[in-house]
């Protein structure tokens, strides 16, 4: 009898074992993460796949990394990514940010190719702000790879080195960066559409969850 018991014990913990999900794991600041490692992910968590690229020129600041991992499912509802990810992407003037994250349920399904920035000019121009000062907001600045609308809005209650203000947003974005869920509400527009009024931009802190998640890798 105690010899079945442990028996069943045992094929217990085997298959508890057995659907923890595998993936790759590593770091990197540039090019495909390919010196990686194996893990097993906790439940509630799937493999992913991402890279991140924020700049803001104003301040100098400059921050990319990508990293294969395990991530939490939660956070891949909702960004909504499919196997082959999703890509978001824009640029403000005072700032751009690229972000590119996928996210699977099958072992070591996170090995397809990240893809990178691309820096290419696709034709349209968005109005844009010079500075985070910048009361009139009348620049330009040329979309590139695929940020096919323009945004505009405001950030509210921006502490930018004093009093809290909104912080005037404006320039080039894309569709993924449009249907994204919200922590502030923009206009999206395209030249195609005569400027008229297409979606909602819906910036949220799910991005710069996953930006330190990958820098916490890095350390």
């Amino acid at each position: 009898m105690k010899l079945l018991l442990s028996l069943y014990l045992s094929c217990l913990f085997c298959s508890v074992h057995s659907v923890f999900l595998k993936c790759l794991m590593c770091a990197s600041y540039e090019g495909q993460c390919t010196t990686v490692t194996l893990t097993e992910c906790e439940p509630g968590f799937l493999c992913s796949s991402l890279r991140y690229s924020v700049i803001v020129s104003e301040f100098g600041v400059s921050s990319a990394a990508v990293a294969r991992m395990c991530l939490e499912q939660d956070l891949c509802s909702l960004l909504s990514p499919t196997d082959s990810g999703i890509t978001y992407s824009a640029n403000f003037g005072v700032a751009s940010v690229f972000g590119f994250v996928s996210c699977c349920g099958d072992d070591l399904c996170n090995n397809k190719n990240i893809p990178e920035l691309n820096h290419t000019p696709n034709g349209l121009k968005c109005p844009t702000c010079n500075s985070v000062a910048d009361p009139t907001c009348n620049s330009t600045v040329s979309c590139v790879g695929n940020q096919d609308r323009c945004a505009n809005g405001t950030l509210p209650n921006m502490d930018i080195f004093g009093p809290a203000v909104n912080m005037p947003v404006m320039g080039c974005v894309s569709k993924s960066v449009c249907e994204a869920t919200s922590i502030a509400a923009f206009t999206c527009t395209s030249d195609r559409l005569s400027n008229r009024s297409e979606a909602c931009i819906r910036l949220d802190l799910s991005l710069l969850i996953l930006a330190l998640t990958a820098t916490l890798l890095l350390q």
